[in-house]
């Protein structure tokens, strides 16, 4: 996999016909999740233990990936709303891509990629309902 560098390489790769790819993309966004969540705990306006619940189900399914061989953590671009906004976007894509590979891989554990997609599902419902309505 080429190292993405933004968070719309990261689109682009979960799309991909190489399943390595797409594992290793699909952990870089459970680390975006969990930071972006970790980091709207911290400002007025958002939900504490819904933040806690999305960084929770991002930091469990990114366990159940393999570790991207290279590249680093990416940049969060963006306000915290702009953030888990993006995140969230991004999770429905993970579990999107997660579930079809999990009917036709060998590369992975069927059922740790269905469990994976779930958990991708959960950080995104969570992430995009983090807004407290508050200022």
């Amino acid at each position: 996999m080429p190292p993405s560098s933004t968070l719309n390489d990261l689109h682009l790769i979960l799309k991909s016909a190489n399943p390595i790819d797409v594992l290793h993309a699909s952990w870089e966004v459970f680390d975006l999740g969990e930071r972006a969540a970790g980091d709207a705990a911290w400002h007025d306006g958002f939900d504490e233990i819904q933040a806690l619940g999305a960084a929770q189900a991002c930091s469990s399914g990114r366990a159940l990936l393999p570790l991207p061989r290279t590249g680093r953590p990416l940049h969060l671009p963006g306000t915290p709303e702009e953030n888990v906004n993006a995140c969230a976007e991004l999770l429905q894509a993970v579990q999107r891509a997660l579930s079809s590979l999990s009917s036709h891989s060998e590369a992975q554990q069927p059922e740790d990629l269905v469990t994976a997609a779930a958990l991708a599902e959960e950080a995104a419902e969570a992430l995009a309902t983090l807004r407290t309505g508050e200022p």
